[in-house]
């Protein structure tokens, strides 16, 4: 179910947001618009990760560690980047998709 959820939050927040920045602000940058727009899919990872580490103790006393606080940050870290690069190219998408939608609108 989680998994669900990722794909949704990549998937349907970043598209709107480019396309209504772009949309609604046609003098921006796209390269920006992207960016702003993968912002709402990548920072509750990076969130979540940053309180893992801040909040959890990552040391390991013996050799057989049962400590899993290091692989959840890691996790988190990973699938920040991961939402990052994936909501930023949909960004991209819905801010191409206004701008081609306003340039045909204007012919």
């Amino acid at each position: 179910m989680l998994e669900l959820l990722v794909f949704a939050l990549v998937i349907l927040v970043p598209f709107p947001i480019g396309f209504a920045l772009a949309h609604y602000r046609p003098q921006s940058k796209n390269l920006k618009n992207a960016a702003w727009a993968a912002l709402p899919a990548c920072l509750p990872f990076f969130g979540f990760g940053l309180w893992i580490v801040l909040t959890q103790d990552l040391s390991c006393e013996d050799p057989p560690c049962q400590n899993m606080a290091p692989m959840w940050a890691m996790a988190m870290g990973v699938l920040g980047v991961l939402t990052a690069v994936t909501g930023y190219g949909v960004g991209l998408l819905g801010d191409a998709w206004a701008r081609n939608r306003a340039r045909k609108r204007g012919e």
